[in-house]
């Protein structure tokens, strides 16, 4: 089995293509380690952005999946914004049931189950991102979640990333 995958970044230069800069994705026990790979230009200054859901996992009952933004920036991929899609914490669970604020700060909280969306929606020449989700809130004892609710949140661009979703 292959250990890790490549994704390489090829850079035009005069009459032929050269490597540029190039991500290492692991593989874990035969799980992928990019989902989904897309290319947007979400800057609207043609320099495209790499947008990718990759698994992780902290532990058996901590796992889930993430967007990852990264674009190309002097010679390197910065990470420009970075979000679960899916998040289940159920390896430990907190003292006493508690929702924290604002609401977004309860995403991959122990006792937490979140799954959600990513949105792109334009603004001109600029792409917000529009995370839209669920958080279901867990008790130990209780199968069902003893409280949920649902979030929205518009992620801007502020002029270096993305406004953060938590």
């Amino acid at each position: 089995m292959i250990g890790q995958t490549r994704l390489q970044i090829l850079t035009r230069s005069p009459g032929q293509w050269v490597a540029g800069p190039y991500l290492e994705f692991p593989f874990s026990d035969m799980q992928s380690a990019v989902t989904r790979l897309e290319i947007r230009d979400l800057l609207g200054d043609g320099n495209e952005c790499l947008i990718t859901r990759e698994p992780f996992a902290v532990g058996p009952a901590n796992a889930g999946m993430s967007t990852v933004i990264r674009r190309l920036e002097k010679g390197e991929l910065k990470i420009l914004w970075k979000a679960p899609l899916e998040a289940r914490n159920l390896a430990s669970y907190p003292p006493a049931r508690r929702v924290l604020q604002p609401p977004e700060a309860n995403i991959g909280m122990p006792g937490t189950v979140t799954k959600g969306e990513l949105e792109f929606r334009a603004r001109g020449r600029l792409t917000d991102l529009v995370w839209k989700g669920k958080v279901e809130i867990h008790v130990l004892g209780r199968e069902e979640p003893v409280e949920s609710f649902t979030i929205e949140k518009t992620c801007a661009w502020d002029g270096t990333k993305f406004a953060p979703l938590q």
